[in-house]
């Protein structure tokens, strides 16, 4: 996918791409989202997007977004669940 080497999760049997968008890393990096967003949505994936602390939606059409505010690491467990709900609901 061009310049972008890497995704952070891929289900290849669900034909589906996951990227965690961390606060402090994304933070001000809102077109590389759009951009590798829009690749990998091009190359025939689905895409759910989790938006970590404050970032901004990407607001791309058929990209699934999650805005997680983490307070705590005991809540990355209610955001597996939020995600894990995304999936089942997409790949009925």
């Amino acid at each position: 996918m061009g310049k972008y080497k890497s995704v952070d999760v891929i289900i290849q049997s669900l034909n589906l791409i996951i990227e965690y968008d961390g606060g402090h890393t994304h933070r001000g990096k809102l077109e590389m989202g759009r951009e590798k967003s829009r690749l990998i949505k091009e190359n025939g994936y689905r895409l759910i997007r989790v938006r970590d602390n404050g970032l901004a939606r990407l607001q791309i059409e058929g990209v699934h977004e999650y805005l997680y505010e983490r307070k705590t690491n005991k809540m990355v467990g209610e955001m597996i669940k939020e995600v894990l709900l995304m999936i089942e609901e997409k790949c009925k």
